[in-house]
């Protein structure tokens, strides 16, 4: 994932605001000042309709997961792995495998949006499957994933914060602690993560129906999820 010396973002205008914003939450955290950064970043990355709609990474690996999921569920890992392209992955080793899924669904990350969408891919195999060892308990470990929204969110949430923190997380490193940057980076996770489950919860997005959702439906609610940290910027 690429990190604030790839992309410390613009200058001028919103981008300054964005920047003192970020400033500040590094230097004294809490809460609000972190909705405050988030908020700017997005306005000035264009808003939230703008970010959403160059969100084609995102979409794509959202629809991936839910494909293999489901099939992993219904059929087994080893048809999942097929109707992705992926047999020759069948009774490898779990680290390969997941590296193999982590490439096919999102790509190289070449930009922003890329790098974001292969980096929250990352967080969810990890989180999905952080004790399997072998083939075998990685078949298991998601097949044994029943709640399709939980990990939407968790997707979704590890998504919006990579998308939004390199601008922040140079300041954080210009502080030279890194108990506090990692500090912060847990609270700006939080945030994040309040935001999306707030969104899904209001109907936003149909978990349900994940593995037929459009992409309309994929940009929608990381609009709708954007637009409210962007609502933040007062």
């Amino acid at each position: 994932m690429g990190t604030s010396t790839d992309h410390s973002g613009g200058s001028g205008g919103s981008w300054e605001g964005a920047k003192r914003a970020s400033t500040s939450f590094a230097k004294k955290g809490d809460k609000r000042r972190a909705e405050r950064a988030l908020g700017r970043l997005v306005v000035a990355l264009g808003g939230a309709g703008a970010v959403a709609a160059a969100s084609s990474g995102a979409t794509a690996v959202t629809r991936g997961l839910g494909s293999l999921l489901s099939t992993s569920a219904a059929d087994g890992l080893d048809t999942a792995l097929g109707r992705l392209g992926l047999a020759d992955l069948v009774g490898r080793p779990a680290d390969e495998v997941i590296a193999g899924l982590v490439d096919m669904l999102a790509g190289s990350g070449d930009d922003r949006e890329g790098q974001a969408a292969r980096a929250a891919a990352c967080d969810v195999f990890e989180r999905l499957a952080e004790d399997a060892d072998s083939y075998e308990s990685l078949e298991q470990a998601l097949a044994q994933v029943d709640d399709l929204g939980s990990v939407v969110e968790m997707f979704l949430s590890s998504y919006v914060y990579w998308l939004l923190l390199p601008v922040i997380e140079e300041r954080l490193e210009r502080l030279g602690d890194a108990a506090l940057r990692a500090k912060r980076e847990g609270e700006l996770r939080e945030v994040v993560a309040a935001v999306v489950e707030l969104n899904v919860s209001k109907g936003a997005f149909d978990a349900t129906r994940w593995p037929q959702a459009t992409e309309a439906e994929l940009e929608a609610l990381i609009r709708e999820t954007l637009a409210y940290l962007e609502a933040q910027d007062y």
